[in-house]
């Protein structure tokens, strides 16, 4: 038999569902009709769309959406919107630029996290950097400097002259590159690598985001206006799409199924699945929230618009960045507000008998996950510079280096070894060298980014991974760990400080490894090549 609690607490659950299940019907009729203007033709690159449509995303948030893919025939996807022939659109970076104009455009969210735009050339080219395509031929899109901002702007970065590029309207054709009529394309990532790929054409890859140039891509947008017309509307197509892409990233099969299935694309399920794969890295749902948008770097894209001569003037940040917890305030319903009092209150209750209820278990669990954390610490750091242990460098160095091989991505390696160590035991003893190890891992602290892998192989040997890195400049970071080391003023029980050097083995990822072994090995012999000319200093080999 119940007891009168338990019967009350059924009686009232009962009620408050009976009230919520009645809204429904209010809120489902209330059916809005809204396009979606896309920057290109159907592909994976929309897939969070479509799949918001097809899954009733769209619908169960009170939609009827219509999407548009870009034609010959139709303006660009922001004009569109401007003209109210579309309530949202999608664009690049440059909606910043746009809004910098005095056009009300708004940015709802950047679906991109990294720009696609890279540089393709032939593998047989010689084109190693940015710096080897000056003087080359270049084939971009006639308005080049404005639309791929982010091509153009890594130039600018390393104080080479705009002028010194011989700029090409692109052909839109692979063959321009395969054939010579161009040393370098502007190419997507997730498009035209997989074309050459097919066609066992060798090649390299330049990008934007290893000279500093990372800009969002496929930021959802609408105008000021809407905003203000259609609040509740607003936040609702947002948060479908943004459900649709989640939805699309984990259900990547039948995503394509549908594209394939429904909309009329002319690529392969297997173009689509390599376009899915590396539009994965650039979304990069498992670190950032899908459609996040950072306001501090908004404005490191809108200052390098400015070195670009592309914007004049300041930027209303306030009116140009949604704000999703500001959308949608509208008079109280207070026969909601009543119902969700409610609801809350019960909620008290149980959230309160079960919190005394459980407080011992969470007290073990918090403490069970510490000592984990400590145990997966011990197993995976060295105790004495702090860095990753071998055992560990290694899982990680083989993972970096299978994403660079399946995307395309450059990857740079260095060994270092302290010079004359066991002199430094031998003279100033042990303590020493350890404080000598334990120096190299500040520097690292100091010196590399949050990305790079650093990790201690050996008793004075260390290795360093640097992903999404060029081999120039890759040098740049070894030549100024180097010098740090070279600085560095170790306190001993004698009148001097002891100073040590390092010698450093550099390489870089190469189309022909199959292997992360291949990596280091070259790595290790540019290393004794280092020691055997003399030490402190860096020896390159690829």
């Amino acid at each position: 038999m119940q007891s009168f609690a338990a019967r009350g607490l059924h009686s009232g659950v009962v009620g408050v569902l009976g009230l919520l299940l009645a809204l429904v019907p209010l809120l489902a009729a209330a059916d809005d009709t809204v396009k979606l203007r896309l920057r290109w033709v159907p592909q994976f690159q929309f897939a969070g769309y479509y799949m918001a449509l097809e899954k009733g995303f769209y619908r169960e948030a009170g939609l009827d959406v219509q999407i548009i893919p870009s034609a010959p025939e139709l303006s660009g996807p922001i004009d569109y919107v401007l003209t109210g022939q579309a309530e949202f659109g999608i664009a690049n970076s440059g909606l910043v630029r746009e809004r910098a104009a005095g056009k009300p455009v708004v940015a709802l969210a950047a679906i991109g996290q990294h720009a696609p735009a890279v540089w393709l050339v032939r593998g047989d080219s010689g084109i190693q950097s940015l710096h080897d395509l000056v003087g080359k031929r270049l084939m971009s899109i006639p308005s080049g400097l404005s639309e791929s901002i982010e091509l153009f702007a890594p130039f600018v970065l390393e104080g080479i002259d705009l002028d010194k590029l011989t700029l090409l309207p692109t052909s839109y054709d692979l063959k321009s590159l395969v054939n010579g009529e161009t040393d370098a394309l502007n190419a997507y990532i997730t498009n035209e690598p997989f074309v050459l790929l097919k066609q066992n054409v060798d090649f390299r890859v330049i990008r934007p985001r290893s000279y500093g140039v990372d800009f969002y891509s496929d930021i959802l947008f609408t105008t000021e206006a809407y905003v203000a017309q259609h609040p509740e509307r607003v936040k609702a197509f947002r948060e479908a799409s943004l459900k649709g892409w989640r939805y699309a990233l984990t259900h990547v099969d039948e995503s394509i199924d549908v594209l394939l299935d429904k909309y009329v694309t002319d690529r392969s399920r297997e173009h689509l699945q390599f376009e899915a794969d590396s539009l994965r890295e650039l979304i990069d749902p498992d670190v950032i929230a899908v459609g996040h948008m950072n306001p501090g770097r908004w404005q490191h894209i809108a200052q390098l618009h400015q070195k670009m001569g592309l914007i004049k003037g300041p930027l209303d940040w306030q009116r140009f960045l949604y704000q999703p917890e500001a959308a949608g305030a509208k008079p109280v319903d207070y026969r909601l507000l009543l119902s969700v009092l409610a609801l809350a209150l019960l909620a008290g209750v149980i959230a309160f008998w079960y919190r005394h209820l459980n407080a011992r278990l969470r007290h073990e669990i918090i403490e069970r996950t510490k000592m984990e954390q400590q145990l997966r610490q011990l197993a995976t750091t060295d105790w004495l510079s702090g860095l990753n242990n071998r055992g560990h460098f290694f899982a990680r160095a083989s993972d970096e280096f299978e994403r660079a091989n399946r995307y395309i991505r450059p990857l740079g390696l260095m060994l270092l070894d302290i010079d004359w160590f066991k002199q430094v035991n031998d003279r100033y003893g042990h303590q020493v060298g350890d404080a000598a190890i334990q120096a190299i891992g500040e520097v690292f602290n100091v010196v590399l980014r949050h990305s790079d892998i650093a990790g201690r192989v050996g008793g004075e040997e260390f290795a360093v991974l640097l992903p999404e890195t060029e081999p120039e400049v890759a040098a740049q970071v070894a030549e100024r760990i180097r010098e740090a080391v070279a600085q560095c003023e170790i306190t001993t029980s004698q009148a001097e400080p002891c100073r040590i050097t390092i010698s450093i083995g550099l390489t870089a990822f190469a189309s022909s490894d199959d292997v992360f072994d291949q990596m280091y090995s070259r790595a290790d012999k540019a290393l004794y090549a280092a020691k055997a000319n003399g030490r402190d200093q860096i020896q390159l080999s690829l």
